[in-house]
């Protein structure tokens, strides 16, 4: 069977190899052939937009506590080598702002999908938090894609900012569905437990697939119209045959 038309995006990228949301993640999942790689979105106390997914350090780093009641400064102190699963095989391997991964990956002509994750949102407010990821990733230029669960964010992106936004679908009700058609993003984002294999909404807007794990699994979903498929297992994914 041929490989139907889709892209492979690394999700926080190559974590089943490497350590989520890291440089070496990014680049390893890039020059593995991904079109494209995502990552996540906290903000340090002091305003840094860094590349972190959970609000809590406990998971991927050795130290506990609130990411965001840290300064970035203190936050460069601590590796986000994620030693639960990888040991000290990457370690030391400080947690990065933005605005330094974008410079280390600007000359990448691959997409770049922005989280904006929801932890922060209430302290700091919307329109400062995207004005300040906006600034930190202006290097990517229009590569960049905006998406988030939140979705008052995204209207105030797509009223703000010239570029893709994508809604984390937050469940696949008729409310969620009336909410999509008003909101009208360049992708509708979710996980295919969501769905039934041929039964994706159709509107104006792409889909993105994620937790994707094998080839075949990949291949259904962009039959029945996934464009873009977010995977842990790159290898597995961009395979062929």
């Amino acid at each position: 069977m041929s490989k139907p038309d889709w892209k492979t995006v690394g999700h926080r990228g190559y974590p089943s190899r490497f350590p989520e949301n890291t440089l070496p993640g990014f680049i390893a999942a890039i020059e593995a052939g991904v079109e494209a790689v995502e990552f996540d979105i906290q903000m340090s106390r002091d305003g840094i937009p860094v590349v972190f997914h959970d609000d809590t350090l406990e998971r991927t780093t050795t130290a506990i506590g609130a990411l965001k009641e840290l300064d970035f400064a203190e936050l460069q102190n601590i590796s986000c080598h994620y030693p639960q699963q990888f040991r000290e095989s990457f370690s030391p391997l400080p947690i990065q702002s933005l605005a330094d991964l974008s410079q280390a990956l600007a000359s990448y002509s691959v997409e770049f999908f922005i989280e904006i994750k929801e932890d922060c949102l209430p302290r700091i407010g919307p329109n400062q938090f995207l004005e300040k990821v906006l600034l930190a990733s202006d290097v990517l230029g229009e590569r960049r894609r905006i998406i988030s669960f939140d979705y008052d964010l995204l209207v105030l992106a797509k009223n703000t900012c010239n570029l893709p936004i994508g809604w984390c679908l937050p469940d696949t009700s008729a409310e969620t569905l009336h909410k999509a058609r008003d909101l009208q993003p360049d992708l509708l984002i979710a996980e295919p437990l969501n769905f039934i294999e041929g039964d994706l909404w159709q509107g104006a807007w792409q889909w993105f697939i994620y937790n994707i794990n094998t080839h075949q699994e990949a291949q259904r979903w962009a039959v029945d119209g996934a464009a873009y498929i977010e995977t842990n297992f790159v290898h597995e994914i961009i395979k062929r045959g």
